[in-house]
């Protein structure tokens, strides 16, 4: 799963603090959540499963530095070190087709960060629990140079 770019939110953030020295204070944890629907890169659109015990999940510590892998303008990506595990669902959730990283965990609060479409969707029907595997989570931007 790849999350292509910054979020609208994010890239507001970065650009003022390199330009006009101001800057959003850092989140004290990232929260990982899953949409039912493609974001738009402002944030609106993503459809959080409201059902199944479904919630964010920690990912503050699962991200592993920033480094460049290559390619024409080049990209920079960071992956989760650690597996991302969801609650497992004690209802279906539906079709989880695209993810973001967020600043707050309650749903339908914070700022989405970064989000993106799932390669694969993936049906969380009951009794499943969504997982992550090490690496499989990737943020990447590519310099727009």
């Amino acid at each position: 799963m790849a999350l292509n770019g910054y979020a609208d939110y994010l890239a507001i953030n970065l650009q003022n603090h390199f330009l006009v020295s101001t800057w959003t204070p850092v989140a004290a944890s990232l929260w990982v959540g899953l949409s039912l629907t493609v974001p738009n890169p402002d944030g609106t659109g993503f459809s959080e499963p409201t059902v199944g015990d479904y919630a964010r999940e920690n990912s503050a510590t699962m991200w592993g530095n920033a480094a460049s892998i290559g390619g024409t303008p080049p990209v920079i990506q960071s992956k989760n070190v650690g597996d991302i595990t969801f609650t497992t669902a004690s209802v279906s959730w539906g079709t989880v087709v695209a993810a973001a990283v967020f600043d707050a965990q309650p749903i339908g609060t914070g700022n989405m960060l970064f989000g993106g479409e799932l390669v694969t969707p993936k049906l969380i029907q009951a009794a499943t629990q969504p997982v992550f595997l090490t690496d499989a989570f990737k943020v990447s931007t590519a310099n727009q140079s």
